[in-house]
């Protein structure tokens, strides 16, 4: 109960963290060692591969080893509208409100030609949703760089840093 209590906190509902394959998970194994949860923590199953988010921690919230686009899988093959976020969390909240959403490993990952070539032919309009901060502005305006048709959105003059904290203001 608590679990589904936090996610919806940000918008997001149970069937949709079904859809996006995210789970609580009370261990996980690390190069052969079990760890066990001592806080919150969820697995985001991303095309077989996992990220782990432990939203209380303060240092190592999120563990991965992978650099798979979170939610590309999910993607239509056209739409309207794209919107590239941040973190799984925001491409979630999207999927909420009927926007396609995906977001690379961080700000700061830039995606490869053939990925923008790909989003640029299936979606009309390409908004880039990033923190309103260094990592955010720099991420944004590389990865505007390589989608001509790219729109950075910033979150200004709010304490909320992104959609899923101003959605849970």
């Amino acid at each position: 109960d608590g679990d589904i209590e936090y996610w919806n906190s940000y918008g997001i509902s149970k069937n949709t963290l079904r859809l996006f394959k995210v789970y609580p998970i009370s261990h996980y194994w690390l190069n052969g060692n079990k760890f066990t949860c001592r806080v919150p923590t969820y697995a985001y199953n991303l095309n077989g591969k996992f990220k782990l988010y432990a939203p209380t921690r303060d240092k190592f919230r999120f563990m991965t080893s992978t650099s798979h686009i979170q939610g590309i899988d999910l993607l239509p093959q056209r739409h309207d509208t794209l919107i590239i976020q941040k973190s799984y969390k925001d491409v979630m909240l999207m999927y909420e409100f009927g926007f396609p959403s995906i977001a690379p490993q961080s700000e700061l990952n830039v995606l490869s030609d053939k990925v923008c070539s790909d989003l640029s032919n299936r979606f009309n309009n390409i908004y880039i949703f990033y923190d309103y901060d260094d990592a955010g502005k720099i991420g944004s305006e590389c990865l505007s760089s390589l989608i001509s048709k790219s729109i950075p959105l910033f979150i200004k003059d709010s304490s909320a840093k992104d959609c899923t904290d101003y959605c849970r203001m």
